[in-house]
């Protein structure tokens, strides 16, 4: 009786140990779940070419969104104008980068007023890239946002700047990592 009392309680800690165990892999989990949740989130919430008084040169203005909780830091990237027809190399490359913080809600606008496309440029795909580093994670996130732009003909900008399609993105992103720029 006492070897069957021995071993009945001898599986009752196993079971309770494996509960606890599987109790604490569980909340492990959720506190990384939940880090990952509260991440910077950095999105393009506006972008736009537009002609200043005394274009040329025209200005690029991006205005970015930190979606997320925590901030992100340490914010740069480029943009990039590939002729539409994917056979040449970029026509222009800009850098970009935003040297505050960018704290949750925050929405920065960069500006560059040097853009000199030229009397004519071809239409473009505008491929804006950047990378971020949330440093409560500690850990750095990249990005890509594709668009199209009609160029400039004759000298007159052409002011459409829509989204691309899905497939518009595939062929673009295809280019990209052909000639490793993505």
């Amino acid at each position: 009786m006492n070897n069957m009392c021995s071993a009945v309680s001898a599986i009752c800690a196993v079971i309770v140990t494996l509960l606890a165990f599987w109790s604490i892999r569980i909340t492990i989990g959720d506190r990384r779940a939940d880090r990952q949740a509260r991440r910077s989130y950095v999105t393009v919430s506006d972008a736009k070419i537009m002609q200043l008084p005394t274009s040329p040169p025209y200005r690029i203005q991006i205005t970015f969104k930190n979606e997320g909780f925590n901030r992100a830091t340490g914010f740069e990237g480029e943009i990039l104008f590939v002729n539409a027809s994917l056979k040449k190399k970029p026509s222009s490359v800009v850098p970009l980068s935003i040297a505050n913080d960018i704290p949750r809600n925050a929405e920065p606008q960069w500006k560059y007023d040097e853009f000199y496309p030229g009397p004519n440029m071809s239409k473009a795909y505008v491929v804006i890239l950047y990378a971020y580093f949330d440093p409560l994670l500690e850990e750095e996130f990249r990005h890509s946002f594709f668009l199209k732009w009609d160029g400039v003909e004759n000298g007159i900008m052409k002011p459409n700047f829509p989204h691309v399609s899905k497939s518009e993105k595939a062929k673009v992103e295809e280019y990209l990592e052909t000639k490793s720029l993505l």
